[in-house]
């Protein structure tokens, strides 16, 4: 058991989740050795329903396939792959926003270019060694 990663997008219409899908499925090879094997996809084109949390009423889940959450203090997940995903996502003309988190949260956050360069520099701080405490040789 642990912490999943989940991310959402929110889209600029409800047209656009048939042009993001097939976008996936179109570069299913380039995925398949970027994302470990399996392409990404927005879940069962499920909007999110819920008005208070999210800004931007066509927002959907997407299935990255079950992988590990990587975040401050829950280091576990493969940082790369999910910085990449979210990265690609944030790329396409269609998203409006990208979301990440844990499966264990309401919701997953709003994420930024700047949230992905600060996840990366964790990484290279910490990289898999979660729940740790400065060594003595690291800096305070």
């Amino acid at each position: 058991m642990g912490v999943d990663a989940v991310m959402a997008v929110a889209l600029e219409n409800e047209s656009d989740v048939e042009i993001l899908n097939e976008r996936f499925r179109n570069t299913h090879e380039q995925f398949d050795s970027t994302f470990g094997g399996r392409s990404l996809s927005l879940i069962g084109c499920q909007r999110i329903k819920d008005d208070e949390y999210f800004e931007h009423i066509n927002t959907y889940y997407v299935d990255t396939g079950l992988q590990r959450l990587y975040s401050e203090g829950y280091e576990r997940g493969d940082c790369f792959k999910l910085i990449t995903q979210l990265e690609w996502l944030r790329s396409q003309p269609e998203v409006i926003e990208v979301y990440y988190g844990g499966d264990c949260y309401d919701y997953p956050s709003l994420w930024t270019k700047e949230d992905s360069i600060g996840l990366l520099f964790h990484f290279f701080k910490f990289g898999h060694t979660p729940y740790r405490k400065p060594s003595k040789w690291e800096v305070k």
